[in-house]
This record gives structure tokens, C-alpha cells and sequence, in this order.
């Protein structure tokens, strides 16, 4: 089963979600620091939406991420989801990173599909090409201390509330 959501994450998923299903929406990123669970929400969105979860380990049968959504589109996909895209693109090349990146926007945008992704923690890919609405997750809360503290079992009996207030930056991951 996957990892319950943060009262954070969900409010980030539910916001994706609402923006995904809009017609004149083509392209959302998910924002987020390092371990705040942005892989965790396009987790979500994929088994909601029922596309496959698009990464670099899921590209081994496509000679490229721009061939993976290519099929999923096929496959008559309307919401196409990529965790850590810069990681999925072309390698080693920047004007072909740059290439493939609006070639997968104006693909999805032709077939009213909804692109959503997010970057990987160190990445400096510029996507501002793609024009997406942003989707930033806020920073964890108390709630979502007591949540990660509740997935994690029992064993662990913690004040969320003074865990938040001792550590306010520990994240989720």
C-alpha cells in the first residue's frame, strides 16, 4: 500500500489534481525541497490517473523519455507524469535536453494532455520553456510530523508537536 499523504502532500496533490483536470491546463510542476515528497504526490497522481509513473529507471524499453510519452499518448493517456524529468532527458547534451523538453510539451499540448513532473533536488535544468503553473509544497507542519511519525509504527511515540518545534526543517522523506 502506498505511504499516506501528509495533510502538506495532500494539499499539494488535491491542488494538482484541480489543475490537472482543466482543459487549458498543459503543464504543471510539482515544487518542493529535498525529501518533502514530490516523488511521493506524482506517485499519487500517476495511481490516480492510471499512467504509468515516468522516471529514468522506467525508460528501459524507450530509446528516450520523448518515445515513453509518445506510447502513453498512444495509449490515449491524458495526464502523462515524470518525477526527476531532468534526470530522464537526454544526458549529456543541453541543446538535446532542451529539444526533447519542448518536443514532450508540444506533444502532450497536441493530444490535450496534461504534462506533470517534477525536477530532481540538484537540478538546474531551466524549464521555463515549458511555461508550467507551480504547484510548491509548503513546509512540513506539526500534522505532517504526527503523520510520518504514525506511518512509521507505533514504536515510536513522539510529541509531533515538539518534534516540529525542535527540528522545523526535517522533512518527510
Amino acid at each position: 500500500a502506498p505511504t499516506p499523504l501528509t495533510p502538506t502532500q495532500q494539499a499539494a496533490f488535491s491542488r494538482v489534481c484541480d489543475l490537472a483536470v482543466r482543459s487549458y491546463v498543459q503543464r504543471v510542476r510539482v515544487r518542493a525541497g529535498p525529501g518533502q515528497g514530490a516523488s511521493t504526490i506524482l506517485s499519487t497522481v500517476a495511481s490516480k490517473a492510471k499512467p504509468p509513473l515516468l522516471h529514468k529507471a522506467t525508460l528501459a524499453h524507450a530509446p528516450s523519455l520523448y518515445d515513453a510519452v509518445k506510447l502513453q499518448l498512444d495509449a490515449k493517456h491524458e495526464v502523462i507524469v515524470v518525477d526527476d524529468l531532468d534526470t530522464a532527458l537526454h544526458p549529456s547534451d543541453d541543446v538535446l535536453r532542451t529539444a526533447e523538453l519542448k518536443a514532450i510539451a508540444d506533444t502532450c499540448a497536441r493530444a490535450n494532455a496534461c504534462l506533470i513532473f517534477a525536477l530532481s533536488a540538484n537540478s538546474t535544468l531551466d524549464v521555463d520553456v515549458l511555461e508550467a503553473l507551480n504547484v510548491d509544497l509548503a513546509r512540513p507542519s506539526a500534522a505532517d510530523y504526527r503523520t510520518v511519525l504514525d506511518n512509521v509504527g507505533a514504536k515510536y511515540h513522539a510529541d509531533a508537536a515538539q518534534v516540529h518545534a525542535s527540528v522545523p526543517d526535517l522533512t518527510p522523506a
